[in-house]
């Protein structure tokens, strides 16, 4: 799968919805959404 490129405005707006699947808001994501917030 090729990289995701996103602008910095895609990416700051997709860093809030990440961080909200770290806490208990999306059950089983927790760990996934941190590795992609890591990348952003």
């Amino acid at each position: 799968m090729p990289p995701l490129l996103l602008d910095d405005e895609e990416a700051m707006a997709a860093a809030p919805c990440l961080r909200a699947g770290t806490g208990h808001a999306v059950t089983g994501v927790e760990e996934a959404a941190l590795r992609a917030l890591a990348k952003l």
